[in-house]
């Protein structure tokens, strides 16, 4: 409330529009009403203007000292927002991210001791509260799992959901690609109305914009043994790879883009990778610094 105002008020000087102002705040009108009712007393008139005045002064500091109550209702709501925020702070510091860069991989080991190997330039993250209970994680990227028996186990992504209890999988997650290939155990794989049920050496695979089930005879993904393996793949998706794998800068000359890859590269010797990747195509290659060319050969 305005102090200056009520003063005015409490002096009789108050102007019709400053009243009104005054009338806006719900506290002056409880004043109003109080002054209404002392004036309706029938009493002695000097002793009811003396008593109108002082009770207008306990109103003033009674005024005060509900400000000064709100000020510790304040501080009170203050802490109990620290409290919340602290608790919420606390809940949202259960969620684990990990993340790996370029050429970079890293083995996790979950509450329940189920073992994830995230490949390079993946996203993980989970809540472990009630992690026995909810064993649910998020993906991006890729990702090779050994999971212990016990609850239902679900592995999110972009393009869909991988459900398991107890078996050894690879997920692969990557800008328009979806892949789940089942080395151990059975795995469900769901994308948008089509689920697929995979056994060891089955492998989904999103194709035209559909969920496809085919063969995958590896008992492990190449990746974790520092390989990355390819059955009749477009060399664009070849040579991706690779500069993922070595964090480098791949220009082409005059390559046919229908050319298609079968077989496997190092991840720890690009020259030997390349090697590897030209020799059966008919490329040659050329290396500066961070940047590769490969051309066809004359």
């Amino acid at each position: 409330m305005n102090d200056k105002l009520l003063n005015k008020w409490l002096n009789g000087t108050l102007s019709p529009s400053e009243m009104e102002e005054m009338k806006e705040n719900p506290v002056f009108m409880e004043y109003l009403k109080i002054d209404s009712f002392v004036k309706d007393i029938d009493m002695p008139s000097q002793d009811a203007s003396e008593g109108l005045n002082h009770l207008k002064q306990k109103l003033v500091s009674k005024q005060k000292t509900k400000v000064i109550k709100l000020g510790v209702w304040l501080k009170v709501a203050a802490a109990a927002v620290i409290i919340f925020s602290v608790g919420y702070f606390y809940n949202a510091s259960l969620s684990q991210n990990f993340s790996t860069q370029l050429a970079q991989t890293e083995t996790l080991q979950l509450p329940d001791n189920s073992q994830v190997i995230l490949n390079e330039d993946s996203h993980l993250n989970f809540n472990e509260k009630n992690w026995n209970e909810n064993r649910s994680l998020s993906l991006e990227g890729e990702a090779y799992f050994e999971v212990t028996k016990g609850a239902v186990f679900d592995v999110n992504t972009n393009h869909g959901t991988v459900t398991v209890l107890g078996t050894k999988f690879n997920v692969n997650d990557r800008n328009d690609s979806f892949e789940v290939v089942c080395y151990e155990g059975s795995v469900g794989v769901k994308y948008e109305k089509t689920y697929l049920k995979l056994s060891p050496g089955d492998k989904a695979v999103l194709r035209n914009g559909k969920l496809v089930s085919e063969k995958k005879h590896t008992t492990q993904p190449g990746w974790i043994h520092d390989e990355s393996t390819f059955k009749n793949k477009p060399i664009d998706m070849v040579l991706q790879e690779l500069k993922s794998v070595y964090a480098i800068n791949i220009i082409t000359k005059n390559i046919d883009v229908d050319l298609r890859y079968t077989g496997s590269f190092t991840n720890l010797d690009l020259e030997v990778a390349l090697e590897t990747i030209t020799l059966p195509l008919g490329l040659e290659y050329a290396i500066e610094n961070k940047n590769v060319t490969l051309f066809e050969k004359d």
